[in-house]
């Protein structure tokens, strides 16, 4: 790695440069530099937090993008420590033992939080081969923290009676107006 940057940036002022939106920022920006020796693989780039209390799938990282001051979350925690997938992330102990996300965090206690970019992959902002920059925080909120997003639905799951609510929506509005119709036509 040839190079770590912090940046003094607020909170507040983070969310508006990286247009993000309900995201609860728990670090700083932190600016990853890195030169690989093989053109197109994956680089695992990790920092540690002393402020991490809830549940390990309760935050989220977030990728900011300096090009176009946008940014776009993380995949999902990752199920064990995933050094094969772009965008991949996950929280060790300071033993480097992977925390299943299900694991509570407690504030005090050192963590790092590893992620994981393929060169030129979706993650890389750096277009040339072989050198990688990758700006990130860590967060609550948004689109990338399931514990306190809200109701969702998951497209990859299987079809189950949530996206029967969904299908039945029309049909209910349907009734509902041909009620409405024959209750003003008999008027």
């Amino acid at each position: 790695m040839t190079n770590v940057a912090t940046s003094t940036e607020s909170s507040a002022s983070l969310a508006v440069s990286y247009k993000l939106g309900g995201v609860s920022p728990l670090t700083t920006k932190l600016t990853f530099n890195a030169t690989i020796n093989v053109n197109g693989a994956n680089a695992v780039f990790r920092f540690n937090s002393t402020a991490l209390n809830g549940t390990a799938s309760g935050f989220a990282l977030y990728k900011l993008f300096n090009t176009n001051g946008t940014s776009r979350p993380y995949k999902a925690y990752a199920t064990s420590a995933d050094t094969a997938t772009d965008g991949a992330w996950w929280i060790t102990y300071a033993n480097n033992t992977y925390i299943p996300a299900s694991t509570s965090l407690t504030k005090g206690t050192n963590y790092y939080i590893n992620f994981c970019i393929k060169d030129n992959g979706d993650y890389d902002e750096d277009r040339t081969l072989g050198s990688l920059r990758d700006p990130v925080i860590l967060g609550l909120g948004g689109s990338g923290s399931s514990s306190l997003s809200g109701c969702m639905l998951n497209p990859e799951a299987g079809f189950g009676w949530e996206w029967g609510l969904v299908a039945g929506l029309p049909v209910l509005w349907r009734v509902r107006q041909g009620r409405r119709m024959t209750a003003r036509g008999t008027r």
